[in-house]
């Protein structure tokens, strides 16, 4: 993973040029949106030739949109991103299934339309090896939905209930995972999208386990070859150029009563019965699962990292807290956004019709 550099005493990107652009949510603060200043424009020559008024934009605003840029292949989207974060990463070893486009480009995810992404940092449970720059390229926007929200984690942190955030900061989190063994069929399970050899590329537990052991999880292996991964970290952390605090993990997303809450979410928003009835079947489902299975046992779920239960009523002000500090802006054709990983987190709404988006990172 490429090393994050300590801007703070960078003048070269204090100093520069501000970057022109607008804000379509100006109380949120972002993404600034930028736009080619003629067709045809090519996003990675315009990136290179103002690199360090594009850098110091992100680090103010955590996400830049560019619109209009000539950025109509895998490849063009993959050299506009390495112009930002030259070391791009290919390794992958989260839960959403992905599509490989170019060496460094993958479709953001294979989930059904249907199936709405929690706002997240990518990768958060891995916490200090979390990739530090994401971007992501549309390619084939959705007719209806299918946006990519975007939420400023220091925000977060700030808004969040004292007595809630200090309990996380004080007790940290564990985020588990599980995954079926290679022979095991894809049983209907909402909450399980892999098995551990999709995961890691590879059926040879000596080499999972290194894998795992590099990544800093705790691994256990189960007798109907079942794997259990354990990611004990903060839940909050120091922006790595700026200092500034931030929410940084995965809770909003793997606890067992976030997903029905974001569904419903997500269902006031588009104004979808079908996202109704799913989430009220979804929450009698993690309802059922949290009463009959112990933690250990389920297809993921965070809890405390002394193995506390995390109160269900203090995931459901975190997921309050993170909406109130997103911002939902419809995908274009050709639209590229680039995310400080440290500072904004990202998701995706429930979609209808044909949608292509893709992600590279570092």
């Amino acid at each position: 993973m490429e090393s994050t550099q300590d801007l703070r005493g960078d003048r070269s990107l204090q100093d520069a040029e501000p970057l022109a652009g607008s804000l379509p949510d100006s109380e949120r603060g972002l993404p600034l949106c930028v736009t080619a200043p003629a067709p045809g424009t090519v996003l990675a020559d315009w990136i290179a030739e103002r690199h360090d008024a594009v850098m110091a934009a992100r680090r103010k605003h955590g996400a830049l949109r560019f619109r209009g840029f000539a950025v109509d292949q895998a490849q063009a989207f993959e050299d506009a991103a390495r112009v930002i974060a030259p070391d791009l990463q290919c390794e992958y070893l989260g839960q959403s299934p992905r599509r490989k486009l170019s060496d460094y480009v993958f479709t953001s995810t294979e989930l059904p339309p249907h199936y709405p992404i929690p706002q997240h940092a990518e990768m958060s449970f891995y916490f200090d090896r979390a990739p530090h720059s994401l971007f992501f390229w549309c390619p084939t926007p959705s007719a209806v939905g299918g946006a990519t929200p975007l939420t400023d984690l220091r925000r977060v942190y700030r808004d969040l209930d004292p007595v809630v955030r200090e309990a996380f900061e004080t007790r940290g989190v564990r985020h588990i995972r599980a995954y079926k063994g290679p022979k095991a069929k894809h049983n209907f399970d909402v909450f399980q999208f892999k098995r551990w050899h999709e995961v890691y590329g590879t059926t040879d537990k000596a080499e999972v386990e290194r894998i795992a052991h590099e990544a800093g999880d705790e691994l256990v292996w189960d007798d109907d070859d079942r794997l259990t991964l354990y990611s004990t970290h903060p839940a909050v952390r120091a922006h790595p150029e700026t200092g500034e605090m931030a929410w940084f993990n995965h809770s909003q997303v793997m606890h067992l009563a976030a997903t029905p809450h974001e569904l419903a979410r997500q269902a006031r928003l588009l104004g979808s019965p079908r996202l109704f009835a799913s989430a009220a079947a979804l929450k009698l489902i993690a309802v059922a699962k949290h009463r009959l299975l112990p933690a250990d046992r389920q297809s993921y779920h965070v809890t405390y990292a002394d193995g506390g239960e995390i109160p269900s009523s203090h995931i459901r002000h975190v997921c309050d807290v993170v909406w109130r500090n997103t911002v939902v802006q419809p995908w274009q054709r050709g639209d590229v956004l680039a995310i400080d990983n440290a500072s904004v987190a990202h998701g995706r709404q429930p979609f209808q019709g044909e949608r292509l988006v893709a992600v590279a990172w570092a």
